[in-house]
C-alpha cells in the first residue's frame, strides 16, 4: 500500500488485505482505505525543531466496507517506522482520544495539519473548541506516561550512566502541557516562548541528571496539586463522539456504493 503526502513524501504501508491506501482525504471505495486526518507531531509541532528534526506523522484512516466488514477486518494501526508514520483506524483513534492518550491528543491538537477530510474537518474543530475529548483522565494518562519514561531513564542512568536528553526534554515538556491542561481545560502542544530555551538546554545536555530529576519531581507535585482543583469534567463527551463515528461509518458505506 502506498500513501503520498502534501510535501510529496511517499511511503509503503504493509497490509496485504488492503489493496489501496488513499491520502487525498476522501471517503474510500469498498476495497480502499483513506487517510482522513494526518498531522505533524513531535519537535516540529512543539516549536522545538532543528534542521535535523524528523517529520513524524500521525493520524487516522477509515476502511471501505469490503475491508471493514470482512473476516480480516481493518487493522487497528498502520505503522511505518522508517518513514515515521503511524495511522490508527478511526475507531481506535477515537477510543484512545477519549481515554486521554497523550500521543493521540497531541496528534489531534497539533498546529500542523497536513490532511483533514472535508467530511470531518468541521466536526473535529467543533469537538476541539468544546473540549469534547478532554477530561480529568488526562491527569492519570499524562502522569502515567511521564512516570514510565522517567523510570526507564533512571534505570539507564544508574546502570549505564546514559541519559537520552531529547527524551528528558520531552518528559519535562509533557508534564507542563498536562499541568496547563488540568488547570485551564485547554490543550496546547506549542511550547511557550519563555520555556523554549530551558527545554532546548536540556536537549543539548546542558543540564545534569540531578537538575532534570529535581525539575521533574517539582512538576509532578504541581501536577498532583493542579489535578485536585481541575476545571476539566470527570468524563469526556462519549455520546457525541459515538454519533460522529456512526455517521462517518454510514457515510463511508454510502460512498462505497456509489
Amino acid at each position: 500500500m502506498r500513501a503520498r503526502f502534501a510535501d510529496d513524501c511517499a511511503c509503503e504501508l504493509s497490509r496485504e488485505s488492503l489493496a489501496i491506501v488513499r491520502a487525498d482525504s476522501t471517503l474510500p471505495s469498498a476495497r480502499e482505505c483513506s487517510i482522513l486526518f494526518a498531522s505533524i507531531v513531535g519537535s516540529r509541532s512543539h516549536g522545538l525543531e532543528s534542521e535535523e528534526s524528523d517529520f513524524d506523522r500521525r493520524g487516522f484512516y477509515i476502511a471501505g466496507a469490503a475491508v471493514q466488514f470482512s473476516l480480516d477486518g481493518a487493522p487497528a494501526q498502520l505503522v511505518n517506522d522508517r518513514d515515521q508514520l503511524c495511522f490508527w483506524e478511526v475507531e481506535k483513534f477515537l477510543r484512545l482520544a477519549l481515554k486521554a492518550n497523550p500521543t493521540v491528543l497531541e496528534c489531534l491538537y497539533s498546529p500542523i495539519v497536513e490532511i483533514a477530510s472535508p467530511a470531518i474537518c468541521g466536526q473535529l474543530e467543533h469537538f476541539k473548541e468544546r473540549g469534547v475529548f478532554l477530561s480529568r483522565r488526562a491527569h492519570q494518562t499524562f502522569m502515567g506516561y511521564a512516570d514510565s519514561q522517567f523510570e526507564k531513564m533512571t534505570r539507564a542512568y544508574e546502570q549505564h550512566g546514559i541519559v537520552k536528553w531529547q527524551h528528558a526534554m520531552h518528559l519535562i515538556r509533557l508534564l507542563r502541557v498536562g499541568i496547563r491542561l488540568v488547570r485551564t481545560g485547554t490543550l496546547s502542544v506549542v511550547v511557550p516562548a519563555e520555556e523554549r530555551e530551558e527545554l532546548l538546554a536540556i536537549k543539548r545536555g546542558e543540564r545534569n541528571w540531578d537538575e532534570v530529576s529535581a525539575l521533574r519531581s517539582a512538576l509532578a507535585e504541581q501536577f498532583q496539586q493542579a489535578a485536585k482543583h481541575s476545571v476539566l469534567p470527570a468524563k469526556p463527551k462519549e455520546e457525541e463522539v459515538n454519533q460522529f463515528l456512526v455517521d462517518l461509518r454510514l457515510a463511508a458505506v454510502k460512498a462505497a456504493r456509489t
